[in-house]
Order: C-alpha cells, then sequence, then structure tokens
C-alpha cells in the first residue's frame, strides 16, 4: 500500500517524530503505512486513537492538488470518522478552508472557533507546533442539526449538544517561530 504523498502535512516533521513520544520514529503502521511511533510501547499507547482512522487511511485517494490538506470528517451518520481532503486557499500559515469545498461536508453558519492542540484528552509528551481547528454549524441548534453518530460513538453520549457535522484540521505557521 503506496503512502499518500502529502508533503505539506501539518504533522509532518524531519525527521519523522512518534505520534506519541518526543523520539524519532522507528516504527511504521503496516497498515497504514502512515502513522509512526518510537517503540512499540508508543504503539499500545496510542492504539485505541490510531485504530479509530487507520482503515480509512489504508484507502485514502490521492492528493487532489498542492492546495488540498489532509482533514478529519466527523459525519452525523456514521460511527466512525474518516480522512478527507480539504481545499485551503492563501498561503500556508495565512490560508483558509475553501468555503464551496467545505460546503460539501457542514451545512449552516461555519465556525471554526473551536481549538485544541490535544490527543483525545491526552496532552502528548512532545509539543506539536501546529493548530487543530474544528469546523462546525456555528447554529446547530437553530438550524435543527441532528445528533452526531460519530461523535456520540467515540464521546459517549454526554455530546448530545454537539449536533451535525464537524470537520477538523491542522495547520502550522511556516514563516513565524511562535503561532501565536
Amino acid at each position: 500500500m503506496p503512502t499518500v504523498p502529502d508533503p505539506a502535512s501539518a504533522t509532518a516533521t524531519d525527521p519523522p517524530l512518534c505520534g506519541i513520544c518526543p523520539n524519532e520514529a522507528t516504527i511504521t503502521c503496516v497498515i497504514c503505512d502512515n502513522m509512526k511511533h518510537y517503540s512499540t510501547i508508543c504503539q499500545e499507547r496510542d492504539i485505541m486513537q490510531h485504530d479509530i482512522l487507520c482503515g480509512s487511511f489504508e484507502n485514502f485517494k490521492e492528493r487532489p492538488s498542492p492546495n488540498h490538506f489532509r482533514a478529519i470528517y466527523f459525519p452525523i451518520d456514521s460511527f466512525y470518522p474518516r480522512f478527507i481532503w480539504l481545499r485551503m486557499t492563501g498561503t500556508r500559515g495565512s490560508h483558509n478552508v475553501d468555503a464551496a469545498d467545505i460546503s460539501q461536508y457542514l451545512i449552516g453558519v461555519r465556525s471554526a472557533r473551536i481549538h485544541t492542540s490535544s490527543h483525545y484528552g491526552i496532552t502528548p509528551e512532545r509539543d506539536y507546533e501546529t493548530t487543530i481547528v474544528v469546523q462546525h454549524d456555528e447554529n446547530l441548534f437553530g438550524s435543527g442539526q441532528p445528533l452526531n453518530l460519530c461523535l456520540s460513538f467515540l464521546l459517549g453520549i454526554w455530546p448530545l449538544r454537539w449536533r451535525g457535522a464537524y470537520v477538523a484540521h491542522a495547520y502550522k505557521y511556516t514563516a513565524m517561530p511562535d503561532p501565536s
């Protein structure tokens, strides 16, 4: 299974680092041929989170253009998220999601006010030089958005207020050492 070319991945490092710890990666997942870990201990620590997306990456398509970046789509009608290619406009560090492209995943008034830097609620042992942005319908109750089955399955019943679809994408600034 060939690796999907994504040279501008927001999480790519040179040399590749473990997704969990600050060490250089020595192991690559044999299923998705993408996720990297330092040791089998790191793999075991990450297995529950990694398995959620591993299969969707295995069948992921080639990058449509240099303006497309990997994102994770949390659909309303499926228990599992999946990777998508999301088109961006502008330059890296000052880019925006292409409104026409994201409209195939989200409806309503788009909001990107959810930002995070944790890994499924676990702060990683190394700093990620990325900002993770979660896009969704800002008026999810007023729009009558349905319950997001994917988030309910992944997070438990407490996210009943999280309705409609969600798209998460990350980016890092290349012109400045500090993203703020």
